[in-house]
């Protein structure tokens, strides 16, 4: 690519005012060429001059200019349209005799080859040409491609929605609630709730505002997003890599950002070594990048960033004693001394790391972690319910949307449920399919027992590999666990309690339970708390129903568990109450 061009095209963008730039990627986002799709609106976030030139030689390679001085012209930049269309002129006018002397047009002369003869038109962009760019724009739109889709769980082969869609914020707490503010928001449904959430979202942190510094001033390199199953940690750690990739977040303060997702990890063997340098390079187009720019990149370990998302899913144990560390980024070491050695901080020591973790996991986590700084994901604030409901039904179905809302909004244990992407997900999923097949919305057979069915399910899927033998063993003794608590009136189990109906591992108990930690005079102490107490009702009345299937009470179920109704009528109406909406 000339280098004339480049110039010409930045010298007519560089004399732009800052609201003029403005407008012009704007009409640019819009423009239509020769019915050419348009750059996508994300790769023209927070761009400065060069990366829109770099931008519009890619996209319209020798048409660039003439698209420049178009888009100018509709932003009533007509002075620097005219100015740039001189040069264009100027440079077809020189380039004119060249062009009959390579096509052997002009008697006098013999044809000669292009190399003697320099020209000013732009050609389309080569594959050796895009080698010339900056490895971080090629980067930038690599991550960009990879991350602005994602796949909704139902979804059949190749269908995807944009990341858009699917993402509102999420609340985000810097700090650990007391004993008692944790059991007032397990048991708080409906109006109470959400006014407990909302003032929760008041001194919410946000993903811009994770590196700013703590209450005594200093810097985290570590941080750790804690929240439970289906809570939306993936999808936000997915956000955070494509809103650094279009230069809307942290574009300062790294230059690469690299995602590593836990379950992915797990595909190589124990013995299997790899170094981080490999690592990174498999995340470059075609899995590869050349040796030197990844050493340029390792050289300013400052700018890096790393996010591991689902450390509660690597299968491997970081609990022994580490007596070999990896220090140099091109060794190979196993993949779990590599990645225990970048969480210590022995291996790019000066790197940044986001990790997303259910609670269950914190202990581990935080033995393997230098100076953490922890934030606890709380899902969606009231506002954001609404706001997803709407994303998620689109804007040619907003009447439907808000019909919807409103549906569920009179549903005060199904709204307070709503604070759980995965739940409001599933929600929307259901009643959509229904109305699409005609179903009138107050008829929907949208019960809250179906949607605590279709999320059970949904967890035992996606988030759970255990056999189906076991998964049943581990959901009868949630199911215990849940019953001895209501009859107990009680909603935090401490660890000997837990271990008492076989659950013991974390894999498991990250499923269905928070972990909690408080203080407790001179000392810390653990508890388990079911996501809410909605949950713990659903689970202990699965359990009657499971205990009416068993060996021996299976020829009529719904003739045994109507028995047990009669038989402890007392015990239901007063100490289960709420949960026996379920039954």
């Amino acid at each position: 690519m000339n280098n004339s061009v480049r110039e010409d095209l930045f010298n007519a963008l560089n004399d732009l005012r800052e609201e003029q730039f403005k407008g012009f990627k704007w009409w640019l986002k819009g423009i239509d060429h020769n019915g050419k799709p348009n750059i996508p609106t994300a790769h023209l976030e927070n761009t400065n001059q060069q990366d829109v030139v770099d931008l519009l030689i890619q996209h319209y390679g020798e048409d660039a200019l003439e698209v420049c001085i178009r888009v100018l012209q509709k932003s009533n930049l007509n002075d620097v349209a005219r100015k740039l269309e001189e040069t264009l002129q100027k440079g077809t006018e020189e380039t004119q005799p060249q062009q009959l002397l390579l096509q052997g047009n002009c008697p006098q002369l013999q044809p000669v080859t292009a190399v003697c003869f320099p020209t000013s038109v732009v050609q389309p962009i080569t594959d050796a040409e895009a080698h010339q760019l900056p490895a971080s724009s090629i980067y930038r739109n690599h991550i960009i491609e990879k991350f602005q889709r994602i796949v909704d769980p139902n979804a059949i082969l190749d269908e995807y929605v944009p990341l858009s869609e699917r993402y509102s914020k999420l609340i985000i707490l810097d700090f650990q609630h007391s004993q008692n503010e944790r059991e007032v928001e397990i048991l708080a449904t409906g109006t109470k709730h959400t006014e407990i959430i909302n003032q929760r979202a008041e001194s919410s942190a946000t993903i811009e505002t994770l590196f700013n510094h703590d209450k005594y001033g200093l810097i985290p390199r570590t941080v750790v997003l804690q929240g439970a199953a289906g809570i939306g940690k993936t999808i936000m750690a997915k956000k955070i890599m494509l809103d650094w990739a279009s230069q809307q977040l942290y574009h300062d303060r790294f230059d690469y950002a690299f995602y590593i997702y836990c379950r992915g990890m797990n595909l190589h063997a124990e013995s299997e070594k790899n170094s981080i340098a490999e690592i990174i390079s498999k995340q470059w187009p075609r899995c590869q990048a050349e040796e030197n720019v990844i050493r340029n990149i390792l050289n300013n370990e400052k700018k890096l960033l790393f996010i591991i998302d689902g450390f509660d899913e690597l299968r491997y144990s970081f609990d022994q004693a580490e007596d070999s560390w990896c220090f140099d980024p091109w060794q190979k070491e196993p993949i779990r001394i590599i990645l225990k050695s970048l969480l210590k901080q022995k291996l790019l020591p000066e790197s940044s790391l986001i990790i997303t973790t259910r609670p269950i996991a914190l202990e581990t986590l935080h033995r393997c972690l230098e100076h953490p700084r922890f934030f606890q994901i709380l899902g969606f604030s009231r506002m954001e319910r609404e706001e997803y409901f709407y994303k998620f039904f689109g804007e040619k179905n907003k009447e439907q949307a808000t019909e919807v809302f409103r549906f569920v909004k009179k549903n005060d244990t199904l709204f307070t449920m709503c604070v759980i992407p995965l739940v409001s997900w599933i929600i929307c999923t259901v009643i959509k399919q229904e109305m699409e097949r005609g179903m009138d919305l107050q008829k929907t057979p949208c019960t809250l027992t179906a949607i605590y069915m279709l999320y059970l399910s949904s967890l035992l899927k996606f988030h759970h590999k255990e056999s189906k033998d076991n998964a049943q063993r581990k959901l009868k003794s949630f199911c215990s666990l849940a019953a001895e608590g209501i009859g107990k009136q009680q909603i935090l189990f401490m660890e000997e309690e837990v271990k008492k109906h076989s659950l013991d591992q974390e894999q498991s108990l990250s499923l269905f339970l928070n972990e909690n930690i408080f203080k407790r005079d001179i000392q810390c102490i653990q508890a388990f708390s079911f996501i809410h107490l909605s949950f713990q009702e659903f689970f202990a009345a699965l359990f009657y129903v499971l205990k009416g299937t068993e060996k021996g009470h299976c020829q009529n179920p719904n003739r045994n568990l109507q028995a047990l109704l009669e038989k402890h009528k007392i015990y239901f109406e007063s100490v289960f109450a709420v949960g026996f909406r379920f039954l």
